[in-house]
């Protein structure tokens, strides 16, 4: 959305919503080039199997090379040669090229209209060229197959780039000889109507150069602006570039009828591949003690993160296996958690933001993320002049445990929900 949202401003700023219609074609355009592709895609790989890409392709491939002297055969979507077989896949045949001959032709139709007739022969041939590239380069890859550098080659980006240029000098060629046509007929139509200007018409240039000069000012400032911003990032390029500062955590939590046993520090378990990216930042483990019954409490500070607790626990945990079957329960004051277990102990997890509401989903985390990101207050204009971050992307994870023993998960549920209700928020100051 934002090269579309960007587009349509700056078409707002040049002419106002009473001149947009100006922009009108190049709008349209836009919009078609930057959805063709998606919907093509969605076309093409639900059709039929018997009239899919991949079949057909698979299917005049084959004819191709029996047609050449090769012995082939076919089965489904694979082409079988002594050497060795290809298994076609849509992004291997004419499918894509088709796309983007599709984008290219419907914009050059937007920006020169043409005859619909015209157009729908356009259409079919380029969509036949596209379909006959892909299946010659299909019918390549089966020839190659056993040459596993060639192969390479012409399926990877290198080859296709190689078929791709071949259809885009084809439309160009195509474009030429179509827009050429079209300028001769705009260039009679002007000349035709040159000295039908209206008194209407030579007062709205003037309505429309009065405008204009009025908007020399908001330019301006525009301008100022960017190049102060330009500058600012020149001379200060690790603006914005703010490293998270660990939780520090403390020796004991305060849990109400709890006896602390022990409490230590969690060293982290992967290297820190990259300082702007999810990575660990502190961690902490306590096991508290009551009545014979013991819960761990291990808190993992997260930053530069969305709130996946799912690649948590793969990350972090073996417990990867027992967290699939869970289930998710709230606590009105504090947010949603997540209930599992194993064989041995039953689980509460739960990713924990700054404010002190707790996540499960990823959704859920980004919404509450983006919900205090215009908050008028200090952050606000500390994350301005890039002293702070203005989306806080930190979590608290924390996965309290305790063993089953002779208890049933349900039961062990009960206890972990009564300890998850500890101030979290009060960590994070």
């Amino acid at each position: 959305m934002s090269p579309r949202t960007a587009i349509f401003s700056i078409a707002l700023i040049g002419s106002g919503w009473q001149g947009l219609r100006e922009y009108f074609r190049p709008l349209l355009a836009f919009l078609v080039f930057s959805l063709v592709d998606g919907i093509t895609h969605q076309l093409f790989t639900s059709l039929p199997d018997n009239f899919s890409f991949p079949q057909l392709t698979a299917n005049v491939s084959g004819f191709l090379l029996h047609y050449l002297g090769f012995n082939v055969s076919l089965e489904n979507v694979s082409i079988i040669l002594p050497n060795g077989s290809v298994e076609v896949i849509y992004w291997c045949t004419g499918g894509p090229l088709v796309s983007l001959l599709l984008q290219l032709t419907l914009v050059l139709f937007i920006v020169a209209p043409l005859n619909w007739r015209f157009c729908l022969k356009l259409l079919a041939g380029l969509v036949g060229i596209g379909f006959f590239l892909g299946i010659a380069r299909v019918a390549l890859l089966a020839v190659v197959v056993s040459d596993q550098s060639a192969f390479e080659f012409w399926h990877g980006d290198a080859g296709n780039q190689i078929f791709s240029l071949i259809a885009f000098t084809i439309w160009i060629v195509i474009a030429h000889f179509v827009y050429e046509h079209y300028e001769n007929q705009v260039q009679q139509q002007q000349q035709d109507s040159s000295n039908e200007i209206s008194a209407s018409q030579e007062s709205s240039l003037t309505v429309s150069a009065q405008s204009e000069s009025s908007r020399i000012p908001f330019f301006s400032g525009v301008g100022i602006i960017m190049t102060l911003i330009t500058l600012g990032t020149f001379f200060f390029p690790q603006i914005g570039r703010r490293q998270v500062s660990p939780l520090n955590f403390p020796a004991q939590l305060t849990l109400n009828g709890w006896n602390r046993e022990k409490s230590s520090p969690i060293s982290e378990e992967n290297d820190q591949v990259n300082q702007y990216i999810q990575q660990f930042r502190s961690g902490q483990r306590y096991q508290y003690r009551q009545n014979g019954t013991q819960v761990t409490v291990e808190l993992r500070h997260i930053g530069a993160t969305f709130g996946n607790i799912g690649n948590f626990i793969g990350t972090y945990s073996n417990l990867g296996d027992a967290y699939q079957g869970n289930k998710v329960d709230s606590i009105e004051r504090i947010g949603d958690y997540k209930l599992f277990s194993d064989q041995s102990h039953a689980y509460l997890t739960a990713c924990i933001t700054s404010q002190g509401k707790s996540t499960i989903r990823q959704s859920d985390f980004i919404h509450k993320m983006n919900r205090n990101l215009l908050n008028i207050n200090s952050r606000l204009l500390l994350g301005i002049i890039g002293k702070q971050s203005l989306r806080e992307r930190n979590c608290l994870w924390v996965i309290l445990s305790t063993p089953l023993n002779q208890n049933s998960p349900e039961k062990s549920y009960r206890l972990l929900e009564s300890v998850f209700q500890y101030k979290w928020q009060s960590l994070f100051h």
